[in-house]
């Protein structure tokens, strides 16, 4: 049977600066001299992080994606909510699944390939870069577009359709008026808590796949 979701409109990934990512590095992260240079450029020796994880790598994460638009918080080494939400933005704009894990798909989006980017001294702090913008390569369909992450603030259809969902299963009492507002958040959270999810009111993947579940879709 068809989900729900399939029928809306997929959310429009917003354009990635590229390669600049591995050389402004060194200028953002503390006590850059002590990283080697090919730890920072080599995306398949870096670990799998999610929320929990702490550490060097999680602030590098945290610059990286701070460098291109996706986090606004502190580089401070913790994978906490603001960060996996950062990561989930991406994986989506990048058009790899957008499950907020950083796995190595998401670091070989993030960083260039080894031979892309000449290898830097520990020590050297190279200029910035004038940033590239380009767009993302289009990808032919392979069947009906994936489900939209809702968050906080995000008004339209999809709203409206998690609204009634919420609904018909009782966590949401309040008006279907298309607008992700605090009682939706909270609607959301229960159904989350409920469902054993991560309660953070984002609804990605995971939840409409429980929503579709929990309504015998």
């Amino acid at each position: 049977m068809t989900k729900p979701y399939q029928k809306l409109t997929a959310i429009v990934a917003k354009p990635i600066l590229t390669g600049i990512a591995s050389s402004v590095l060194f200028a953002i992260l503390p006590n850059v001299s002590a990283i080697a240079a090919p730890t920072i450029l080599i995306a398949q020796n870096y670990p799998l992080l999610a929320a929990g994880s702490t550490g060097t790598s999680v602030s590098q994460l945290q610059a990286t994606l701070k460098l291109l638009g996706f986090y606004s918080g502190e580089v401070d080494g913790n994978y906490t909510v603001a960060t996996q939400d950062a990561v989930t933005q991406f994986q989506a704009a990048a058009g790899i699944s957008a499950d907020g894990v950083t796995g190595p798909s998401t670091w070989a989006k993030l960083l260039p390939a080894p031979g892309d980017v000449a290898t830097l001294p520990a020590t050297q702090v190279p200029a910035s870069p004038e940033p590239v913008v380009e767009p993302i390569a289009e990808q032919a369909p392979e069947g009906p577009p994936g489900p939209p992450i809702l968050r906080a603030e995000i008004e339209g259809p999809a709203v409206s359709q998690l609204q009634k969902e919420l609904t018909t299963l009782g966590y949401y009492q309040g008006e279907i008026n298309g607008r992700y507002g605090e009682s939706t958040q909270a609607a959301v959270k229960s159904f989350q808590s409920d469902s054993g999810l991560v309660v953070d009111a984002i609804v990605g993947p995971s939840t409409w796949d429980a929503l579709t579940q929990a309504l015998g879709q």
